[in-house]
């Protein structure tokens, strides 16, 4: 297994900059809040009081939220370091998602399209990667049965674990 690795730059940024917590930090980098503690003793970076950390982790309305959504509904990570993040440290969860399950990076001028259409679904079966052009080109009809079978597929699913059997009438 290859070893994580965490930028101690970014470790100091987030927590003494930032105010993060150690768990934060992890979730952030992708590790575990242990490493992070190791981390930072390994490079002799400094904890704060217990008391500051208390105040820091119950008072959180001065920190900045792991997630977040933009005006137009997409959903970010607060991931940053990433080659796409922005000034703000965010990245588009949909991309994020894509190039994590691919393991590869978005090719210039392609988009991630939500397959039925919904902006802050961000299952990998729902994430599709495409030519920018192409994007534009898909019919909202598409997105609408999509919408539809999910529904349905949701509908069976809590029918199966309330052992309850559907029945329909019309049909063969």
């Amino acid at each position: 297994m290859r070893k994580k690795s965490v930028s101690i730059e970014a470790i100091r940024k987030l927590y003494w900059v930032d105010n993060c917590s150690l768990g934060d930090i992890g979730n952030m980098l992708g590790v575990n809040g242990n490493l992070v503690y190791r981390r930072m003793e390994e490079h002799g970076i400094p904890r704060r009081p217990w008391q500051e950390a208390q105040k820091l982790a119950f008072g959180k309305s001065n920190r900045r939220s792991y997630k977040t959504r933009t005006n137009r509904g997409y959903l970010q990570v607060y991931k940053p370091g990433h080659y796409r993040s922005g000034p703000n440290g965010y990245v588009f969860e949909h991309i994020y998602v894509w190039e994590e399950v691919h393991n590869k990076r978005l090719p210039e001028g392609w988009v991630v399209h939500h397959l039925n259409g919904i902006k802050d679904d961000n299952r990998p079966s729902n994430l599709v990667a495409m030519k920018r052009g192409a994007h534009s080109d898909l019919a909202g009809p598409f997105k609408k049965h999509i919408r539809e079978l999910e529904a349905e597929v949701k509908l069976l699913q809590r029918a199966l674990d309330d052992n309850q059997m559907i029945f329909r009438f019309g049909e063969n």
